[in-house]
């Protein structure tokens, strides 16, 4: 079940970066500007690709990694969710309403994946 959700993740994650790397101005427009959304994007798809391949490889869950790979995920999905709301609560066209959908689905899905590790 987690390694659907981690492509999920993947997916609606790598869709709002393609978006945002070929749309100047719409990674601009996000909360924290375009470096900083760029940043939080890529962080979380690959904390979210790390603790789906700890999940699979890991025989027990234990609170080490716990703080080091699911705790910073739950930090990037806390990052994520203005992105998402300032994505569908501002949008400057269609375009950024689906991005806002993606993220919004991205980030319950990162939350899903950590929750996993030591839920």
């Amino acid at each position: 079940m987690i390694v659907l959700w981690a492509a999920a993740v993947e997916v609606c994650l790598a869709a709002v970066l393609l978006y945002w790397l070929r749309s100047a101005g719409a990674a601009r427009r996000m909360v924290f500007g375009r470096a900083g959304s760029i940043a939080v994007l890529v962080a979380g798809m690959a904390l979210t690709a790390a603790n789906a391949a700890l999940h699979l490889s890991a025989a027990g869950r234990s609170e080490t990694l716990f703080w080091f790979l699911a705790f910073p995920l739950f930090l990037v999905v806390s990052a994520t969710v203005p992105l998402a709301a300032g994505s569908l609560f501002g949008p400057a066209n269609a375009a950024d309403v689906g991005a806002g959908l993606l993220l919004a689905i991205g980030t319950a899905g990162m939350f899903v994946v950590a929750w996993q590790i030591f839920g």
